[in-house]
């Protein structure tokens, strides 16, 4: 992490640690924690967890052993478990945020169905460009011709309205 490198090894250097898509941030993230008094987990267990590829797990246990022995919960310092993880299995209590501002709200309702049961409460209004609904829109035009030129075929006033109607989005 580029906190190694830019900021004194310290402990309790900064007031307050927040550290976001938690449950994606895996051991690497050891060095910001040991310089925070406070530490703000925000993470989400259905997203997924660090990929633990090329970390030897007996590597780990050996620093871990070396350096945080006798520490209280330097169990749960492994490459399979994210921040998320351990501060969960540390700390009884969490919050669950229900307003979702992220995505579009056609987006969010699977995950919502499929994985919060409903909970999570949609709050991004849609631009209009953003709308779905109608998804196909027909249009008639009476006017419009097709030309054939060069073996493309044309329909210039069929491209206008279309024009037209991108920009009352």
């Amino acid at each position: 992490l580029q906190v190694s490198e830019s900021m004194p090894a310290e402990l309790g250097l900064f007031d307050l640690v927040i550290v976001d898509e938690a449950s994606q941030s895996s051991i690497d993230v050891l060095p910001v924690l040991m310089r925070a008094k406070k530490l703000l987990v925000v993470g989400d267990n259905k997203q997924v967890s660090p990929s633990n590829v090329g970390l030897a797990s007996a590597q780990i246990d050996v620093l871990r052993n070396r350096y945080l022995h006798g520490q209280p919960h330097a169990a749960y310092l492994t490459p399979d478990m994210s921040l998320y993880d351990m501060a969960s299995s540390i700390y009884e209590s969490s919050v669950m945020l229900l307003e979702h501002f992220r995505c579009h709200p056609a987006i969010i309702s699977y995950s919502n169905k499929n994985f919060y049961s409903n909970r999570i409460k949609p709050m991004r209004l849609s631009k209009k460009s953003e709308q779905l609904s109608p998804a196909l829109v027909a249009i008639y035009t009476s006017q419009g011709y097709r030309e054939s030129k060069n073996s493309k075929h044309i329909n210039r006033i069929e491209a206008k309205a279309i024009i037209e109607e991108m920009k009352l989005l």
